[in-house]
């Protein structure tokens, strides 16, 4: 009875882990809470039952059994996630192979313990080896809870499309491992042989863990590639935004040079000169470099919102602008970055609005932190893969990466980004302290 009690906490803790960090609510095929209980049942009740059954009918362990996990978890991601069929075969192979092969070793000291050979005992309860797997449950629990929130954004980030086959191979290459001390277990456990079976094991996983590595640094590197370009694109564009901003300013500092004749001609009745003097500003430099408006408080911010009030008029876009940003202490180049992508993505959707098109932004300065919303209406449904949304530009796949800016930014400042649409509108909120 006790050992079909370890049975039950072990298959939940690991059932529940796979699912856990697969994370599949960030890019559902479905929502409602129906399409919810539907893959709680295939994540969870399919795979968890499919274990269940396995240990009534004393199978303790299977390579086999490995297999049908990953398949199941394989299909239930195809089903209900919107992520690549490479992604979701990583994760499968590598959830399962990896706790079988972490529960390997207690398989092994219970053939050492009664002296069989240790694929015998696989259909036999045996305590040392029901020990080693509540022990094994409790620590997969402990570590959960101190480390699973950055685990899990860490391996999302990790085990993506670029290198997804790369990690199926890694979660193949396990299950090979496991299947390879399966037929060595027919032989009688000794001393001897269990100190060749754990050193081999702990040698093979070492080895796993370098390839795991060189996956894993391959991804980094494409990863800074991707920062570098995102860095390039952002500082050529705050650098627009300043040089507009004290070309206007020198605009603004001129004028007065400009009033003086035109006051002198006014008062020498010489209006056609006076006139002409106007139309010469208008049609020269100083049409160009339009007047800003003072809207935030931010001369950055007030300098995109300009530009989208003039990209609103031409594409036929009812722009609100609420709220001010008077005391706000984020960087220039930080305010440029949120507000220039969430505008910009906010102007792509709303203008495939098959109806009125129409952009919001609202913000608030509130002591230390900084509200925004920018809400617009919406075409198509957004795509997203992977937990990230993919720009439906053409190539898609490569463009996507300005909320991932605005994400690093709201994260770098102690805050908090949730997005939320419907079937007519779109809305980026965030809070964060600056």
């Amino acid at each position: 009875m006790i050992y079909r009690g370890i049975d039950l906490f072990n298959i939940a803790v690991e059932v529940w882990l796979c699912y856990a960090l697969f994370a599949p609510e960030q890019d559902e095929r479905f929502s409602g809470r129906c399409a919810r209980v539907l893959q709680w049942i295939s994540f969870l009740g399919v795979t968890g039952g499919s274990m269940a059954v396995n240990r009534l009918l004393g199978i303790r362990y299977s390579n086999l059994q490995t297999l049908v996990l990953a398949a199941v978890f394989f299909t239930a991601g195809v089903i209900f996630t919107k992520r690549s069929a490479a992604c979701i075969l990583a994760w499968a192979l590598i959830s399962y192979g990896t706790l079988g092969l972490i529960e390997l070793p207690g398989i092994v000291l219970g053939g050492w313990v009664t002296g069989q050979p240790f694929a015998v005992c696989i259909r036999q309860s045996i305590a040392i080896d029901y020990i080693y797997l509540l022990l094994l449950s409790a620590r997969l629990l402990f570590v959960w809870k101190k480390w699973g929130t950055p685990a899990k954004a860490y391996l999302q980030r990790v085990i993506a499309p670029e290198n997804a086959w790369l990690w199926a191979a890694l979660g193949a290459l396990e299950w090979g491992v496991i299947t390879y001390f399966l037929k060595l277990g027919h032989t009688k456990s000794g001393l001897d042989m269990l100190i060749y079976n754990i050193t081999a094991i702990m040698l093979i996983l070492l080895l796993l863990a370098v390839f795991a590595a060189a996956i894993i640094h391959r991804q980094t590197k494409l990863l800074q590639k991707r920062k570098l370009l995102e860095e390039a694109v952002r500082e050529e564009r705050y650098a627009k935004l300043k040089a507009a901003y004290e070309q206007k300013s020198r605009l603004l500092h001129d004028m007065k040079h400009h009033l003086a004749p035109i006051a002198s001609y006014l008062d020498s009745d010489q209006t056609q000169k006076a006139r002409d003097y106007v139309n010469s500003l208008l049609n020269g430099e100083a049409q160009s470099t339009a007047y800003i408006r003072r809207r935030t408080g931010n001369p950055i911010v007030d300098c995109l919102l300009e530009e989208k009030v003039r990209e609103a008029d031409s594409r036929g876009i009812d722009f609100v602008i609420e709220g001010t940003l008077i005391g706000s202490t984020l960087s220039d180049e930080d305010m440029s970055v949120l507000f220039g992508n969430l505008l910009d993505n906010a102007f792509e959707a709303a203008a495939k609005a098959p109806d009125k098109k129409w952009v919001k932004v609202q913000m608030k300065q509130q002591g230390h932190m900084l509200i925004l919303s920018v809400k617009n209406s919406l075409g198509p449904l957004p795509v997203k893969k992977n937990g990230k949304f993919i720009s439906q530009k053409a190539g898609g796949e490569n463009h996507g990466w300005g909320l991932e800016s605005v994400r690093t930014i709201v994260h770098n400042h102690d805050g908090q980004i949730d997005f939320k649409y419907d079937e007519h509108s779109f809305e980026a909120a965030a809070i964060l302290r600056g």
